[in-house]
């Protein structure tokens, strides 16, 4: 877990905590559905617990229910602060663990968990977990708050301030001068940074000294004076660039780096969508394969050429790969795109037609019904591609890029993503595409794949924005 020494130290309490009370709760399942038994018998049938079996998988349970609050974003200093908004986050993370429960009994060939027992456990769990969260909420509603002095006095510094104050409820006693121009009310500025030890005596107590200044030589005297007073120092950093950046450190053979990343960095979590994307991929061609003979003969009986289309694409920071498709129009219409550029209704280096004569009859239902695209699930299991993501386009559209449009190669591109779900080909603006990719990239999560997947849904079976 990435954050400040004292962070890794509440979640690791958290975790602790939310493992004792999911091990509690798992025990007194079986109990509850034993005691409920004459109630329920005429509704669920009879049932025997075998507790030997059953306790065997309580270590399994609570690693599922952990792991699914950590997928789900429950850890962290990004944390909801309010019970009430962090509920329906909960509840979705004790939903995914009582399925990758079921999945690991079902793997382990044991038949121990009835309905009742995992109603049971997803009740008392959720009741349990989030009892424990308001008494920590109310416990720690009183501690008292971490009192700040922001070094720096220009907007920078202003924005520190407001940060911290805001978003970590933090007092914020003042600001030292460096110098430079000033943004500060005057009566915020306690007075020069030489003078930082003298400060500190004046305005005891003080947890933090933040600085909102880069230069070492001008904030050493605050940096000294914390040293010697125990106080915590925390640097506000200065991207080399705006936008999509990750900032966080890691150690290479011992060496401290500071990582800027512009795109998903958390390598769990990416794991974890390699492993949903290799089983969608099964799954997809297991689907492909009982269509193939079918579109395969509707193709052929429609026009002349091969089923399958494939072209070179782009993919991940400009790794060119194979994509495949079921063809969906003429042969040689890919040379045929020069004389129809006058008809392009995209802006920027994309190109779409609006009734493209070069589709055949076959095609236009196969596009409609993203049957066309069932092939790509191959490249999604080569890796080339994932699930989600934004669109792999051709070579030549991609050497058309400039500047910020090259952002959309930061992801591994995928079968669907967030302008697929926001009309598909009614877009007409590419900078409203890359608008929507790189809001995807930078706000990746796990639950986001989720809910485009869900979203892409309806939108293939009401074919909104197909062309």
């Amino acid at each position: 877990m990435k954050g400040t020494p004292r962070d890794r130290v509440r979640n690791t309490a958290a975790v602790l905590l939310d493992g004792l009370v999911t091990g509690f709760c798992y025990s007194l399942a079986p109990l509850l559905r034993e005691w409920l038994d004459p109630w329920v018998r005429n509704f669920a049938g009879t049932w025997t617990f075998d507790p030997r079996v059953y306790y065997l998988f309580l270590p399994v349970a609570v690693v599922c229910v952990v792991i699914s609050l950590w997928l789900l974003g429950c850890y962290g200093r990004r944390r909801r602060r309010t019970l009430r908004a962090a509920a329906p986050r909960l509840l979705g993370a004790l939903i995914l663990a009582q399925l990758l429960l079921v999945l690991a009994g079902f793997y382990a060939k044991e038949d121990f968990l009835s309905r009742g027992v995992l109603m049971i456990f997803l009740v008392t769990n959720f009741a349990g977990l989030t009892t424990v969260r308001w008494f920590i909420d109310r416990a720690t509603q009183h501690h008292p708050r971490r009192r700040t002095i922001v070094v720096g006095t220009d907007t920078t510094a202003l924005r520190l301030a407001e940060v911290l104050a805001r978003a970590e409820e933090q007092d914020i006693v003042g600001h030292l001068d460096t110098g430079g121009a000033s943004m500060v009310e005057e009566r915020r500025v306690l007075g020069n940074v030489e003078n930082t030890a003298d400060i500190l005596r004046r305005h005891t107590p003080i947890d933090e000294i933040a600085l909102a200044v880069h230069d070492p030589a001008t904030v050493a005297p605050a940096v000294a004076a914390a040293e010697d007073h125990g106080i915590t120092v925390r640097q506000l950093l200065r991207p080399v660039a705006s936008g999509l950046q990750r900032v966080y450190f890691e150690q290479v053979d011992g060496l401290n780096m500071l990582t800027l990343n512009a795109s998903a960095a958390d390598e769990m979590a990416l794991l974890v969508k390699r492993i949903i994307d290799i089983a969608g991929a099964v799954i997809g061609l297991a689907l492909t394969a009982v269509l193939v003979p079918f579109v395969a003969l509707a193709i052929k009986v429609d026009s002349k050429g091969p089923v399958f289309y494939r072209q070179q694409r782009v993919g991940l920071n400009g790794r060119r790969f194979t994509i495949y498709k079921f063809r969906t129009m003429i042969e040689g219409a890919h040379e045929m795109r020069a004389e129809l550029a006058d008809k392009n209704i995209m802006q920027g280096p994309r190109f779409k037609i609006e009734n493209d004569p070069r589709i055949t009859p076959v095609g236009r239902v196969l596009r409609r019904l993203s049957i066309d695209e069932l092939p790509q699930f191959l490249s999604v299991l080569k890796g080339d591609m994932s699930l989600v993501g934004p669109r792999p386009f051709p070579s030549e559209e991609v050497e058309a890029y400039r500047g910020r449009q090259y952002r959309r190669l930061g992801m591994k591109p995928g079968l669907t993503g967030l302008w697929q779900t926001h009309g598909r080909c009614e877009l007409k603006d590419f900078a409203q595409m890359l608008a929507l990719d790189e809001e995807y990239i930078q706000n990746w999560s796990l639950g986001l794949d989720f809910s485009i997947l869900l979203r892409t849904i309806p939108a293939v079976i009401f074919g909104r924005g197909a062309m």
